[in-house]
């Protein structure tokens, strides 16, 4: 029975767990990326060790900038695929299915997606390594000519799958828990998704990261003592526990002051209002892409066009990540958009009111992502850190950190505009009452 509810759910919801395998397919592909530097430099270690020590240097980095981004992200969108599914859940309920066969299912069917994702990676990761290797990451390495080999060892993919499935299976424990505490009045009655309160755990650790990002900010700056990076983390740490907080509150905040005499803009508004209290994770995952575009622009890689390669090959993928998960979660918990542009159609707004409201929203949302953003760089900027650059050259790198914010708030604002606007589209292409009849109303 327990495979047949994995099946049956994984093809009536492919739409909500579609976001999740897409991400999953990133993550494999990631782990394999850092598998094949290490395998790579194993078998060319006794020849060229300076080469074989740049491979393993870019695969510490890689790791670092993608590892927390891919833990966050598949956590956040299991979470939300859950979370929609949990009127199905408590109908499984009555009808005699257990708490833990539910949780059962959703893990076997994280397992399954896990297997799929890495499989799907394998074939990709011989071109992706021998992309990275021989063009964007040429930087990283002391050898002039190209490495045209790249080694895939048996070894180093194991390892690489077993922390693959563990960070999938780790990801859906939370969302499984909760799907098992589903109440059986959720059958009925289809319970919102909102943001949870924070945690008495979750205000403490943002207080105390943000003091430390304080302390250390002033230390660097009037004093020679200090750590430079730890002020940097510890305010975007700090962010993260405080997101949903400090993301509601920055939106209403800079909103109300513009006043909403245009219809789209104060449709818009309280559109953008609403949304926020469901889901903050379009505007705290920007934050995050931000903040790790800040780390490369400290590094001195926006400096020169030269590293600008290495900066992407970096930066790159940690940002599609980033905003491909904030656009999913926005995705998800739009299942009321289409059902409201009907309502706003029917009382006498046009389809174009529609549209510009959705823009307007996610031009909002970007904003206070840009906002927020804007006050995360303040130890990035002020704290006098020396970054040299690929000649060797000591600079201070000022306002370096800040370079990359208008390419993320860019690319972030055009896939903001497509996850909001997508539900206005699908209801303009029908009549008010087919889409009426469609909604319920």
């Amino acid at each position: 029975m327990i495979l047949k509810l994995v099946t049956t759910e994984l093809l009536v919801a492919w739409r909500l767990w579609s976001g999740a395998f897409v991400l999953a397919v990133f993550a494999a592909l990631i782990a394999c990326v850092c598998a094949g530097d290490f395998s790579t430099a194993r078998a060319m270690w006794g020849d060229q060790p300076e080469a074989a020590a740049g491979l393993i240097n870019h695969a510490f980095i890689y790791m670092g900038f993608n590892v927390p981004v891919v833990i966050g992200a598949l956590n956040i969108l299991l979470t939300y695929v859950v979370d929609l599914q949990r009127p199905r859940y408590a109908l499984w309920q009555l009808a005699g299915v257990g708490p833990r066969t539910i949780r059962s299912v959703i893990f076997l069917q994280a397992l399954f997606l896990g297997l799929v994702a890495f499989a799907i990676a394998l074939i990709l990761a011989a071109p992706t390594l021998n992309l990275f290797l021989n063009t964007l990451s040429a930087p990283l390495r002391t050898e002039a000519d190209p490495i045209r080999e790249v080694t895939l060892g048996v070894f180093e993919f194991s390892i690489a799958f077993l922390v693959f499935m563990a960070v999938v299976l780790l990801s859906a424990l939370g969302a499984a828990r909760k799907a098992r505490r589903t109440p059986i009045l959720a059958a009925i009655r289809t319970p919102e998704v909102v943001n949870a309160p924070l945690s008495t755990t979750r205000i403490v650790l943002a207080i105390v990261c943000a003091i430390i990002a304080i302390v250390s900010t002033v230390l660097l700056c009037f004093t020679p003592v200090g750590y430079f990076v730890l002020g940097q983390m510890m305010i975007l740490v700090a962010f993260l526990f405080a997101a949903p907080w400090v993301s509601e509150r920055v939106m209403r905040l800079w909103v109300a002051l513009l006043p909403g005499r245009k219809a789209s803009w104060y449709v818009a508004r309280e559109s953008a209002k609403y949304n926020v209290t469901r889901s903050h994770a379009g505007i705290s995952l920007m934050v995050i892409a931000c903040g790790l575009g800040m780390v490369t622009g400290v590094a001195g890689l926006w400096s020169e066009p030269r590293t600008a390669g290495l900066a992407i090959a970096v930066f790159g993928t940690p940002l599609v990540l980033v905003l491909y998960a904030g656009a999913a979660t926005i995705i998800m918990t739009s299942g009321h958009r289409r059902r409201d542009t009907t309502l706003l159609t029917i009382s006498g707004a046009t389809r174009t009111t529609a549209l510009a409201s959705a823009a307007f929203e996610a031009l909002i949302f970007t904003l206070t992502a840009g906002i927020i953003s804007l006050v995360v760089a303040l130890p990035f900027v002020f704290t006098p850190a020396p970054a040299p650059n690929a000649t060797g050259e000591v600079k201070v790198a000022t306002f370096l950190p800040l370079v990359p914010i208008p390419f993320v708030l860019a690319l972030g604002i055009v896939l903001m505009f497509v996850a909001i606007a997508r539900p206005v589209i699908q209801a303009g292409r029908n009549s008010p009452a087919a889409e009426m009849r469609r909604s319920g109303i």
